[in-house]
């Protein structure tokens, strides 16, 4: 099978080349959560349609690796930044839903036109 296109080993590159128009990456949104939250990258679905799942990335660490200040520090970063993830995207899913009702509800004086009814003044 031939390659075709940039492929990257990093993601740096690949969002740049994005952010540049030169094409798309799939990724973790983690990794461009910012670039979504200021309108840089466009998702190509809505955050709402994507599934939770309970398969998700283990770290498990020895006991004895605890008691090493940098393992210790790597492990309270790596829980922080899981955290800050959850709470995006919970944040974008729960916005998106609330677009979605508002875009489904008429504003009430359509919603008595259609019902036969003069809307009220």
């Amino acid at each position: 099978m031939a390659h075709r296109g940039i492929r990257f080993q990093r993601i740096k590159p690949a969002v740049e080349a994005v952010l540049a128009n030169a094409g798309l990456t799939l990724c973790g949104l983690a990794l461009i959560g910012p670039q979504v939250d200021d309108g840089a990258i466009n998702l190509p679905f809505p955050i709402s349609t994507g599934q939770w799942t309970d398969h998700s990335f283990q770290a498990r660490f020895r006991a004895d690796a605890l008691l090493r200040p940098q393992v210790k520090r790597f492990r309270e970063w790596l829980v922080n930044q899981a955290t800050t993830t959850r709470d995006w995207l919970l944040q974008h899913a729960q916005s998106a839903e609330r677009s979605h009702r508002r875009a489904r509800t008429p504003p009430k004086h359509e919603a008595t036109a259609r019902r036969g009814r003069k809307p009220a003044a």
